[in-house]
């Protein structure tokens, strides 16, 4: 999990042992919350399998996705940091492995390696701004349009064959199983994707790519 987590890539060997030693395996099942938002952050995750979605509440109650993690990245560091709340919440899209680094083992980490704090806010900088652009399409575009953002998302992640449902694509595009089923049907018949049990293969990654380009039309479902 370190090895795949760039932010750890190329620690001193008495870090990394620190991580190793004082960091938890944990495991959660799809649907599953890591932490919710508002809660006091206590630790972050190193992603080392599976698939995470962050997400705050919007005004009608309803969870819109700002972020879709995988592999090697690393979710609530900011928080854990700080010693703040968590600013957003954390669901497991499919069955997940990640490591718990306590706020007290971080914290350490940085006395013995002082640059992690500026590759941390590097990192979170960056990723910042690819938040902001798809919390856009999420609060703007259409149902089409949130659907193809979150199955390209997911296909950034893992390649083109998610391991996901209709239902956890609605979910990430805070829309209903019935309008995601509609969609993904006609995507079918398009020849843009196949569907099979519990996965989504993009057969037409330029055509979801196309879909984000149109003007929206917004529709809440």
């Amino acid at each position: 999990m370190l090895e795949s987590c760039l932010l750890c890539a190329g620690l001193p060997p008495a870090v990394t042992k620190l991580l190793l030693t004082e960091g938890h395996l944990a495991y959660v099942e799809r649907g599953n919350t890591i932490w919710l938002a508002g809660t006091q952050a206590r630790f972050f995750a190193i992603l080392g399998s599976g698939i995470v979605r962050m997400t705050r509440k919007s005004l009608p109650g309803r969870d819109v996705t700002v972020e879709i993690l995988g592999e090697g990245a690393c979710a609530g560091i900011l928080a854990a940091s700080s010693e703040t709340t968590y600013p957003l919440t954390a669901v497991a899209v499919t069955n997940a492995w990640y490591l718990k680094i306590a706020n007290d083992v971080w914290r350490e980490a940085v006395q013995l390696q002082p640059n992690l704090r500026d590759r941390t806010i590097l990192e979170l900088g960056t990723r910042f701004v690819s938040a902001l652009d798809f919390l856009a399409v999420m609060l703007s575009g259409n149902v089409e349009q949130r659907l193809a953002l979150a199955l390209l998302g997911v296909c950034d992640l893992v390649g083109t064959n998610a391991p996901i449902t209709r239902q956890c694509l609605a979910d990430m595009a805070c829309t209903t199983v019935e309008s995601a089923i509609r969609v993904t049907s006609r995507w079918q018949k398009q020849g843009w994707i196949s569907t099979g049990h519990r996965s989504i293969t993009v057969m037409e990654a330029g055509a979801l790519r196309q879909v984000l380009r149109q003007p929206s039309l917004k529709s809440s479902f």
